[in-house]
Order: structure tokens, then C-alpha cells, then sequence
């Protein structure tokens, strides 16, 4: 009897907990589309989406909080920044549901970029240009931007922000990278490049910055080389005078050549943490020690890096794979609990996954956002979320089955209109729903539904006592956010 009740909670415990989810966070027309999603913990039960939204001409970059317990999007979007050019979010952070900042570039010509920083705060958005690479005459030039640009808390306050800017081609195709480390607050307070010289001609394949304490920013750099193995470079600003080396700091890491440091940070107990996936196999975790020795800790065989890497101090780094058929993740620990890429969400019938991001919640909850497309149509639709606990086994093998999310569908007729358009929308099943218009800044200008409604189809009509122009109709119902752009004509 004893043997029986051990071997009941044995299996108890071993039982693996289900992916929460998926639920589709917001849904466009096939005419519209959204993309670079990107996410970022608030609190213990929300996080901070982003996202690039194209109306069908230019783009707008907007953010909104997500409430994981209620599963639906919370107040009204923000438009971060918009343009006439497609635009790309890079990295993203938040402290507090009021301050956050977020890092964007666009290509206004042919032969030029540029990078900003966009900063939320209880006074308003502030968009602030970073770098700029400009038109070039040189006609072997073959390619330029920016790589892989982080942000990151500065402790004190303010922003930490790194960026390498790279061009390659000329007349033997060598590449120059230029490292660069700025510290922002409501202002930029100094902007550096961080590479020595004698590292230029390999260059780095990431750099990340860190604040290490309230008086100095650092930056964590792999550096490239032909002949021996790759060195990790720490170097420190002192916040008073930034233009004085605080720190160099070697580490003797068995990285590969052509390898990237993926990941670093410095977890609660002080070990100062690397994700790279070198070592030869890929995707190892080393311990960084006071000593600048460099101790591999965890070494999960897969042979690509990640697409993103994101530390938990409390857990550990987790690394994410976006694929069109499905989305991977891999868990790397200090602490022992370490665990191999597995398939986090398989892909339905009817729908390519084109871009995700994972976001992990103090209690080690880790979720991830993802776009998908109709396999018909160019434009990614659908925004969704799904999540899993940090132990949370995942399978290598073959596809298994997902429940296809559902949304309510939405449709304004005519469109445009110039009177008073009807606004119709189907539910699978009972729920609560918000049918509301915003206009382009997300001000909401009317209320239509605001309550339980039964399933089946239903129909309101509009009327508008705004001004002519573009307003969108916005349909929450339980987990799902569909919109649909509408045109106000007189």
C-alpha cells in the first residue's frame, strides 16, 4: 500500500504541465498586417507587448499591456512611433506599467539606416536617433546596419543601450564593426564607441550591455579571431565622466570561431552568466568567475543559435527558435535544471508562423509571442501568446496536435463610409465583449458593446460625431483582440 501511494505521487509529480494556451491576442484583415513582436515583463501577471502594425502604407510601431490572468489585452494601445517606412523593433524593457523603452530602425533610402531608442514615460513618448549611417559613395559597398542592438535598465535609473555598426564589402569584402555603448535618461548622456582598434579587423559577433552597479555601465563584447579562440572583453564606464576606461577584463573561453555570445547577465547570487553557442556543438552555458576563468556549465548539443536569448536571474537563460512550422525552446540553468530545446507550439493546419519572442516571469513562467500568416497570404494577421512553466518537459519529436485558437470575426460595411457603417462581428461561444473606436494616436472615441454577449452573430451600427479620417474598430472578446480599419468620408 505504502510502494502503491509512493508510486501515485511519484507519477503525480512527473506529470508535465500543458502549455497555457494559445490565445490570439489580436487578429487584422489580410489587407493589413503586423509583425517583430516583442515582449517584456511587467509583473507577476503582465507583460508588455510590442509590436510593428502596417496599414496597408507606412508603419506604426505600438505597445499595449497584456494581462496573462484575465488573457486579454488591457486599456487602450499606444503608437510608439510612426512612419513612412517599415519599421523593426530590436530589443525591448519595462519597470512598472509606465516606464519602458524599446529600440527601432528603419531604412529611409537605399544606402542609409537609422537606429533610435523610444522611451515611455508618465510624461509622454520620447523618440530620441541613436545612429545614423548615411548615403555612400563607395560602389563595392555590399552591406550596413546594425546588429543586434540590446537595451537594458540602468541601475540609478535610465537606460543602458549597445549596438554594433557594421559595413562590409570593398575591394577584398573585409567588414568593419564598430562598437558602441550609450546611457540614456530623458536625454542621451554620453554615446561611445567601446571596441578597441586592434580588434577591428575580426570584429564582434554581439555585444550586450550591463549595469554592474549605480556608478558604472559595462558591456560584454566577444571578439572574432582567425588564430586563437574567441576573447570576452568587459569594459566600464564610470557614470561621472564617461569618457574614462574604467575595466578591461579577459576571459579564457573556449568559444568557437564565427561563435556568439547569445546571452549574459548576472544572476541574484552574483555568478556572472554566458550564453554562446560555441564550444563546438552550440548553445553552452559558462560561468564568468572573479578570477576571469570561464567554466562551462551546461552544453545542450544544438547546432544554431538562438534567435533570442533572455536571462531570469532567479533561473537561468532561455533560448528561442522561430521556424515557419513550429516554435523551440531551450532552458540553460547554473543551477543543474538545464533542459534540452524542445517544440514549444507546432504550428495549425492553416497558418505559417513568421516571427516570436520569449518573455520569463519571476516565478519562472516563460511565455512567448508569435505572429502567423495565412499560408495564402503575404501579411502576418494574427498576434498570439502561449506559456509554460520553467520545468515544463518539451518534445523533440514529431508534430503533435494544437487547438486552433479561435477569434471572434469583425466587419464594418460600407467601408468607407460617410453616414453610419454597420459593424458585425460572430462569437464561437459566450463572452464578455468590449466592441470599441479608437482613433490613430489609440484614443478611444466610442463605446458600441460593453457586456455578455451570446454566441452566434451579431450587428450595431455607428454613429460618428468625430472628424472625417482612418479610425479602427476594436473587438475584445475573452483572450482575443480583432480590429479592422475603417475610413470616416464626407
Amino acid at each position: 500500500m505504502i510502494c502503491l501511494l509512493g508510486l501515485l505521487l511519484l507519477s503525480t509529480i512527473c506529470v508535465a504541465q500543458p502549455v497555457e494556451g494559445p490565445w490570439v491576442v489580436m487578429e487584422v484583415d489580410t489587407t493589413e498586417s503586423i509583425g517583430w513582436p516583442r515582449a517584456a515583463m511587467v509583473d507577476h501577471s503582465t507583460v508588455r507587448l510590442f509590436w510593428v502594425h502596417l496599414p496597408g502604407q507606412g508603419s506604426e510601431v505600438r505597445t499595449q499591456l497584456y494581462d496573462l490572468a484575465m488573457r486579454e489585452l488591457v486599456g487602450t494601445f499606444e503608437v510608439v512611433r510612426t512612419d513612412s517606412l517599415a519599421q523593426k523593433i530590436h530589443d525591448c524593457v519595462a519597470e512598472g506599467t509606465d516606464r519602458w523603452a524599446v529600440t527601432v530602425s528603419n531604412q529611409p533610402t537605399v544606402h542609409s539606416t537609422r537606429l533610435l531608442c523610444i522611451i515611455g514615460r508618465a510624461g509622454g513618448i520620447l523618440s530620441q536617433q541613436i545612429d545614423s549611417s548615411h548615403e555612400s559613395q563607395v560602389p563595392w559597398l555590399s552591406s550596413y546596419g546594425y546588429f543586434l542592438p540590446h537595451i537594458a535598465p540602468r541601475l540609478g535609473g535610465g537606460w543602458l543601450m549597445s549596438w554594433i555598426h557594421y559595413t562590409c564589402g570593398g575591394p577584398y569584402g573585409e567588414c568593419s564593426n564598430e562598437v558602441y555603448l550609450s546611457a540614456m535618461g530623458d536625454s542621451i548622456e554620453y554615446r561611445r564607441q567601446v571596441l578597441p582598434p586592434e580588434y577591428q579587423l575580426f570584429g564582434p559577433e554581439d555585444c550586450i550591455p550591463y549595469s554592474r552597479t549605480t556608478d558604472t555601465s559595462w558591456v560584454f563584447i566577444p571578439i572574432i579571431s582567425h588564430f586563437v579562440e574567441t576573447t570576452a572583453l568587459l569594459r566600464s564606464y564610470p557614470a561621472a565622466d564617461s569618457t574614462v576606461l574604467d575595466t578591461v577584463c579577459t576571459f579564457d573561453c573556449p568559444i568557437a570561431w564565427f561563435s556568439a555570445a547569445s546571452g549574459f547577465g548576472v544572476m541574484h547570487d552574483g555568478q556572472m552568466m554566458l550564453y554562446s553557442d560555441g564550444h563546438g556543438s552550440g548553445n553552452v552555458l559558462y560561468r564568468l568567475d572573479t578570477e576571469r576563468n570561464c567554466d562551462l556549465l551546461a552544453d545542450l548539443n544544438h547546432p544554431e543559435a538562438p534567435h533570442r536569448a533572455i536571462l531570469q536571474p532567479s533561473f537561468g537563460f532561455v533560448g528561442s527558435w522561430t521556424r515557419p512550422s513550429y516554435v523551440e525552446l531551450a532552458r540553460l540553468s547554473p543551477y543543474g535544471d538545464s533542459r534540452a530545446p524542445g517544440v514549444f507550439y507546432w504550428r495549425d493546419s492553416v497558418h505559417v508562423i513568421t516571427e516570436s519572442d520569449p518573455v520569463v516571469l519571476n516565478d519562472g513562467r516563460i511565455f512567448v509571442v508569435w505572429t502567423e500568416r495565412e499560408e495564402t497570404h503575404e501579411n502576418s494577421t494574427r498576434l498570439l501568446i502561449a506559456g509554460i512553466n520553467w520545468d515544463t518537459p518539451l518534445s523533440a519529436g514529431a508534430s503533435r496536435p494544437v487547438p486552433v485558437p479561435v477569434s471572434p470575426r469583425l466587419s464594418a460595411y460600407p467601408n468607407p463610409f460617410n453616414s453610419e457603417p454597420r459593424i458585425e462581428y460572430e462569437l464561437a461561444h459566450a463572452a464578455e465583449v468590449e466592441l470599441e473606436v479608437h482613433n490613430t494616436v489609440g484614443q478611444r472615441v466610442a463605446t458600441l458593446v460593453d457586456g455578455r454577449v451570446d454566441a452566434g452573430r451579431r450587428a450595431v451600427t455607428w454613429t460618428p460625431t468625430v472628424a472625417t479620417g482612418i479610425y479602427f474598430v476594436m473587438l475584445r472578446s475573452g483572450g482575443s483582440m480583432e480590429t479592422r480599419k475603417v475610413l470616416y468620408l464626407r
